[in-house]
């Protein structure tokens, strides 16, 4: 809509010489600043560049000329009313710029920033856009409605839980045929299958906590994205997951102290650390145990099921197996 309404403003201000200028300029500053996002300019949906938003601004001004048109050719008809229902479609039309200032004011507010808001932007904003997350635990889904009603949780995630009990999981599954496959083995199996999460991973991305009972299989698909874990349609291998842990290797530490003096989020980032800890170990990878063991120890130094991960795989005293373990 604000494309259409862009092209017709800019059309109406050729057409007046008194506007055609300045028409011109805003038609400039919105092509060259949308090309800009094909030379690798933050195009969204959580980072910007400084020239696509001038873009939109310049869009918006030309989507106005096409507005202010539309509301005239309204007072001007010939019908009862005429000068109320233009009335109406002007307070219908300040109601958006209204709607998304007031959204853009919730995430300045103080209970937005601080360990919060680091913690969220490590387990939402680091994934790609249009992600399925599946909740397999109610610490994650806390933080989940938690980040929902603050804000914090982008809106072109899909949240899914792994319990289907209750109608509210039953609405997220039934929102997108891509997820009926693993709506089926939730509701028949009691947990995913394989086939189901790679045929969903290769529609969209998909992330999740390493769950043990779930085996072993499906952890050789997850790859460290911030606190979450990535779901690939094919299995990946240690490298993939090395470079991943340094990537988020910075990002721990910041996190770590922030969340030092919140008991909550030190345990939410630790149980995702101790899924992510559990599924490299059972994969045998002995250089990457000790990365993720490390990552867990920062939130939870002692942490029992990350001291049995080092006994087991990397001293090889035995003990509990890795699969009797859980996050």
């Amino acid at each position: 809509m604000l494309g259409a309404l862009a092209v017709g403003g800019a059309v109406l201000a050729a057409l007046v010489p008194r506007a055609r200028a300045l028409g011109a300029a805003l038609l400039a500053v919105a092509v060259v600043g949308f090309a800009s996002g094909w030379a690798g300019a933050p195009l969204g949906p959580t980072r910007f560049g400084a020239p696509v938003l001038a873009a939109t601004a310049a869009a918006c001004a030309l989507a106005g000329v096409a507005m202010q048109a539309i509301v005239r050719a309204i007072v001007e008809a010939k019908v009862p009313l005429a000068r109320a229902s233009a009335a109406m479609v002007l307070v219908l039309a300040l109601a958006i710029p209204v709607d998304s200032a007031d959204e853009a004011l919730l995430r300045t507010l103080p209970r937005a920033s601080g360990a919060s808001a680091l913690w969220d932007d490590l387990a939402w904003g680091e994934l790609p856009p249009r992600t399925v997350v599946l909740i397999t635990d109610a610490r994650l889904g806390r933080r989940a409605a938690a980040a929902q009603a603050t804000g914090a949780l982008r809106g072109d995630l899909a949240v899914v839980p792994a319990q289907t009990r209750g109608t509210a999981a039953s609405r997220v599954l039934s929102e997108d045929a891509a997820l009926v496959p693993l709506w089926r083995d939730l509701e028949l199996a009691g947990a995913p299958s394989e086939a189901s999460l790679s045929s969903l991973a290769s529609v969209r991305p998909l992330a999740m906590a390493f769950e043990p009972r779930w085996g072993r299989a499906l952890g050789r698909h997850l790859v460290p994205v911030a606190l979450l874990d990535r779901f690939e349609p094919e299995p990946r291998g240690a490298s993939d997951r090395k470079r991943a842990l340094d990537v988020f290797a910075p990002k721990r530490e910041r996190l770590a102290r922030a969340a030092g003096k919140d008991p909550e989020l030190a345990e939410a980032a630790a149980y995702l650390l101790r899924a992510r800890a559990l599924d490299v170990a059972s994969s045998g990878d002995r250089d990457l145990v000790g990365r993720t063991v490390e990552d867990l120890h920062a939130f939870a130094p002692d942490d029992p099921v990350g001291a049995a991960i080092v006994a087991r795989v990397v001293l090889g005293k035995g003990g509990s197996k890795v699969e009797d373990l859980r996050p």
